[in-house]
């Protein structure tokens, strides 16, 4: 596709961050009712799975997310759209680890009870006067996570115009302030791969990186396949792929938000 063709999609950001806020706000008042099918059961094309902790700590999150059926009723919405695949949300503990991630090999999303541990000990204990709960605090990052781990569903591609095309302008729109980049620091000494594209996206990163083969990077194809960390190889610039706890920076600075909207007075 050519870049001018690129650019005619840009009109279309605002949409989609206006459709990912109304998913978020539709996801928080959707009734019990409104689920993806039974705890651990196949709901159609959106699967659910509540794994009993070990840790007694995190008994009263499980019982909690079960009760309130946290992951059927962002399946609700996520079922809205048209998967090729069946997806998979699983909630487990994960040996001490923080973290929510997306597996394209069996195409689902773990969130870790750990995560969700951080979060709830940072919500605020009462009420703020803009009428935010400590509930609505805990909810509100859970099914951010969420959704942010669906978005990896790369593989609606593979059936989607659209979604080709839009990942073809992500790819575009790497290069290009990649290369005004360059040109304002006069050379580039290394490339950073980070987030949950970043880290887990093979043939997006083999994209960019052929794109920027003006700018000296040489793929690693072996590398870049196994994750790095390191995926170049030759004399140019290096190009690494480095770890992000995008799920904890996502979780502190919605409380943090919400922190400030509690300490504004009531109006």
């Amino acid at each position: 596709m050519s870049p001018a063709n690129l650019e005619r999609l840009m009109g279309t950001r605002m949409l989609v961050r206006a459709w990912r806020i109304g998913i978020l706000l539709a996801a928080t008042m959707l009734p019990v009712s409104a689920s993806a099918g039974p705890s651990g059961r196949d709901g159609g094309r959106i699967r659910v799975v509540y794994v009993a902790p070990k840790t007694a700590a995190y008994r009263e999150i499980y019982d909690t997310m079960r009760e309130q059926r946290v992951l059927e009723r962002v399946g609700a919405i996520i079922g809205l759209v048209r998967l090729p695949n069946r997806l998979t949300y699983r909630l487990t503990e994960c040996s001490g680890e923080r973290n929510a991630w997306y597996a394209p090999e069996n195409r689902s999303v773990t969130v870790c009870y750990e995560l969700l541990d951080s979060i709830v000990q940072a919500a605020p204990r009462t009420k703020s006067p803009a009428g935010v709960t400590r509930q609505d605090a805990i909810n509100g990052p859970v099914f951010q996570i969420l959704l942010h781990e669906s978005s990896h569903l790369r593989s609606l591609a593979a059936t989607d115009p659209d979604a080709q095309r839009a990942i073809d302008l992500f790819v575009y729109r790497i290069e290009r302030e990649l290369g005004s980049v360059v040109a304002a620091l006069g050379g580039l000494d290394a490339l950073i791969f980070t987030g949950g594209i970043g880290e887990n996206d093979v043939a997006t990163r083999a994209e960019v990186l052929r794109g920027a083969a003006w700018a000296g990077f040489e793929l690693d194809a072996a590398a870049n396949a196994s994750g790095g960390p390191k995926v170049t190889q030759g004399p140019g610039p290096a190009a690494w792929v480095i770890p992000a706890d995008e799920e904890m920076t996502i979780a502190r600075g919605t409380c943090e938000a919400l922190a400030q909207v509690q300490r504004q007075p009531a109006s």
